[in-house]
């Protein structure tokens, strides 16, 4: 006897959109807002805005993100996957490594502890 009637559901590193629009584009906003988590300096943020106006990522989600929506969202370039310096993405995640290595995309308030062994 299944007991169960589909009343909810989880989902977990879920995939809703190209990884261009779900990962490029809201990076810069993403690190804006917590700011104070990620302490890039101002000459690494200047060089994302630059990226990201290059990659026409700047205004996309304010354009196009919608409800209800219209319509498959339009890709910002020829390609589903970013290209070169427009993958923001790794290059954020790569750069907060440096400055916190304990840092996680999932739980940016993760740090390294103080060690006293």
């Amino acid at each position: 006897t299944c007991h169960c009637k589909g009343y909810g559901s989880v989902i977990r590193l879920a995939v809703i959109s190209w990884y261009v629009v779900q990962d490029q584009i809201p990076a810069l906003d993403f690190v804006k807002k917590h700011a104070g988590l990620f302490s890039f300096n101002q000459t690494y943020m200047n060089y994302l805005e630059k990226t990201a106006a290059q990659c026409n990522y700047t205004g996309y989600v304010d354009k196009y993100v919608k409800y209800p929506p219209t319509g498959l969202l339009p890709l910002p370039g020829d390609s589903v996957d970013p290209s070169g310096s427009c993958d923001m993405w790794d290059d954020i995640n790569h750069n907060a490594l440096i400055i916190n290595p304990a840092f996680d995309p999932y739980r940016i308030w993760d740090t390294v502890g103080r060690r006293d062994f």
